[in-house]
């Protein structure tokens, strides 16, 4: 195998708040994207990742793709679109100190990959095959990730799934629980995201099933540098899994 994860889905900037001394907030852009915070733990763990994803064709395109490249991420998956901004989300604290996200950028680069773009090669050539849920919010974009499933069992290959659903994204929130029960099914590796969206599958309170809740088995989400612990947790079973590769798949 060429590599021992293929990771696809979106990269975003995230706008990172930090109080001055005077009371004011500064917003600092920061890489992220749960799929490619999960590639980049991969690689700190010594795994070959290669992160699958489009980006905008401007700085902050450049500045993530750069970001992938320096923490040991194969960017040879990764193109860039012009008319499609790189998609921010800022991130706010509510009153309690929990997290909250606001994202903006209408028809973002993210949603841009195609099945076109799925190349057969990288998905045969990796032991496992990750993905993130925001791709199908997109009509292109869940047809490319439907493309890869395809491949990716055809080959053989494990899937693994984190459905890091925004329900601020999704018009349609029957829509977003019907997607994420797809991509549920089609996972062979069971990360946390997974275990508890099987776990608490209430269809009458669906529209809030889909979003943070049981990312991170220890606790809240925090930061480890641009590393969220949640993305860390699954870089650490994926890596596991790829170890355990059988023969004539590594």
């Amino acid at each position: 195998m060429v590599w021992d994860v293929a990771c696809l889905g979106d990269l975003v900037i995230d706008m990172v708040p930090q109080q001055l001394a005077d009371g004011h907030w500064l917003y600092a852009p920061h890489p992220g994207g749960a799929p490619g915070n999960v590639a980049v733990g991969l690689a700190r763990l010594g795994a070959r990742a290669i992160m699958l994803a489009k980006l905008g064709d401007e700085a902050f395109g450049r500045m993530i793709a750069s970001a992938l490249q320096s923490h040991g991420v194969d960017p040879s998956g990764l193109s860039f679109v012009a008319g499609h901004n790189t998609r921010l989300s800022v991130v706010t604290l509510d009153p309690g100190g929990e997290r909250e996200f606001i994202f903006y950028g209408d028809d973002p680069a993210d949603l841009q990959v195609a099945a076109d773009d799925i190349d057969p090669k990288v998905i045969e050539g990796s032991s496992i095959l990750h993905l993130g849920g925001l791709l199908l919010a997109g009509p292109i974009s869940a047809m490319a990730q439907a493309k890869a499933i395809a491949l990716a069992r055809g080959a053989g290959r494990l899937i693994s799934a984190d459905p890091n659903f925004r329900p601020a994204l999704w018009a349609d929130h029957a829509a977003m629980q019907a997607a994420g029960r797809q991509l549920v099914a089609a996972a062979d590796i069971e990360t946390a995201p997974v275990i508890a969206l099987r776990r608490h599958d209430h269809p009458a309170r669906g529209e809030d099933r889909f979003g943070d809740e049981g990312r991170d088995p220890v606790g809240p989400e925090r930061q480890d540098g641009a590393l969220q612990i949640g993305d860390l947790r699954i870089a650490e079973r994926l890596h596991a899994h790829s170890l355990r590769a059988p023969v004539g798949v590594h």
